[in-house]
């Protein structure tokens, strides 16, 4: 598309160009002389070739143009084709983070069911496992502290 405004563009400036260059002189022989001939009259078949020339240009300017057009047509679809689309971005980006929200609230409740649960069947937490094996360690240590010290007594 562009290459075709370009191109469209170029053929208008090379005709302008060929229309408002006249010659100022005209170097040849007349009668085997040299002759030096400055603004030479323009012959009808000229003219018509430069009005010809100039529908031509006419004609490669307004094909430009319609380009030019369909350019900002597109351009201005695309425009509102990237305004629609940032908008459902923002809106996705919205549902994402209630969705978030509410995973979080499911994953609180899913928590406390659990712990509710495991309450009410009187399966111990980690916590829970945690401290009765501690009691268990320090009980241990203390009842072979106390039967250390019997046979100690024991033996004397």
């Amino acid at each position: 598309m562009l290459s075709a405004i370009l191109e469209a563009a170029f053929r208008v400036m090379e005709k302008g160009l060929e229309i408002w260059s006249t010659p100022i002189a005209r170097v040849g022989r007349v009668d085997g002389k040299p002759s030096i001939e400055f603004f030479p009259k323009i012959e009808d078949s000229s003219i018509d070739s430069r009005i010809l020339k100039i529908d031509e240009a006419r004609n490669n300017l307004t094909s430009a143009l319609s380009a030019i057009d369909e350019l900002k047509t597109s351009a201005e679809r695309n425009r509102a084709e990237l305004q629609a689309i940032r908008h459902e971005l923002e809106q996705t980006a919205a549902h994402k983070a209630s969705a978030e929200q509410e995973l979080d609230a499911v994953k609180k409740m899913a928590a406390a069911d659990v712990e509710v649960f495991r309450r009410v069947v009187g399966i111990p937490s980690r916590r829970d496992i945690g401290k009765e094996r501690l009691i268990g360690f320090v009980i241990g240590v203390l009842a072979s502290l106390l039967a250390t010290f019997i046979w100690w007594l024991l033996k004397h």
